[in-house]
């Protein structure tokens, strides 16, 4: 019958516009009605976009009950205590929704986030239901300002010429080389188009592939999915979604605003670092962002 087909996953290529409409608000409708069940009937996908404010997301999560995997990194998954990333991302369409669903059904989980990762739209990305798919997005040249502190803070910070750090961290720059600012907005100012369209790659900090046009208009039809499309900047204007979406009454985003005020420091300090940037960055990403 019509409900055994809602719950039986699809992949997104193969599902029509309706039916990928049906399938989200029906999701929003039983993640609602049974979050509070052991196990529930939905897990939440959240898509953690680096530099965007997503910590604060899983956090607000869990103060509505949200349920994590029972050995996560900031809500990603884990092989086990302290163990790698389980790249539940990287399955296929069936194999997605059983680690879903054994997850719900083992421990409760409800909520899984990626930040590594995203399934593409040509091969493995299901449509909603067994997932419900949220995300937060920042101003792209915000977050690709923080993404560039914060990859490279160990310079900005003194502990590179000090020789500290992890040695991932010591390789982002060869001795002697300094940041370049204008490199690094060319290959991360699409990182919203990059991993909607199926162009991501496994680091957030280590894209790979030229984009087109049609990539772009592929990551909107993916983000058309999306239950919830939260901006960094309007987040007291965006909780109103959660409540009329997913039913949950703690809705206070304060740290985002101490995000902002870390971003004024930012821009600071990337004024005396790069003076020119303002000017460069449009002309390098016309349309990318």
């Amino acid at each position: 019958d019509e409900a055994a087909a809602l719950r039986r996953p699809l992949l997104a290529r193969d599902a029509s516009a309706n039916t990928l409409e049906l399938r989200r608000q029906c999701a929003e409708w039983a993640y609602a009605c049974t979050r509070e069940r052991r196990p529930p009937n939905v897990t939440v996908w959240y898509h953690h976009f680096h530099k965007a404010g997503g910590t604060t997301f899983v956090r607000t999560a869990e103060a509505n009950g949200a349920r994590l995997y029972p050995w996560n990194s900031n809500g990603n998954p884990l092989e086990g205590k302290g163990g790698g990333r389980i790249p539940f991302w990287t399955y296929d369409g069936a194999k997605q929704a059983d680690f879903a669903n054994g997850a719900r059904q083992a421990s409760g989980c409800n909520l899984v986030a990626t930040e590594f990762g995203f399934p593409s739209p040509a091969s493995n990305l299901l449509a909603p239901m067994p997932y419900l798919y949220i995300t937060v997005l920042r101003e792209p040249v915000a977050r690709v300002v923080s993404n560039f502190f914060w990859r490279y803070r160990l310079y900005f910070n003194g502990g590179h010429a000090a020789g500290e750090g992890t040695a991932k961290q010591r390789a982002r720059l060869k001795p002697g080389q300094k940041p370049d600012f204008g490199g690094f907005v060319d290959d991360h100012i699409d990182l919203y188009v990059r991993t909607l369209s199926g162009g991501g790659s496994t680091e957030p900090d280590s894209p790979t592939g030229a984009l087109a046009e049609a990539d772009l208009e592929t990551a909107k039809r993916t983000l058309g999915q999306f239950s919830i499309v939260l901006i960094t900047e309007w987040m007291e204007a965006s909780a109103p979604l959660l409540q009329r979406h997913l039913d949950w009454t703690i809705t206070d985003f304060g740290a985002f605003h101490e995000k902002e005020n870390k971003m004024l420091k930012d821009y600071t300090l990337l004024n005396e670092w790069d003076p020119e940037w303002k000017a460069s960055t449009p002309r390098r990403s016309p349309k990318r962002s």
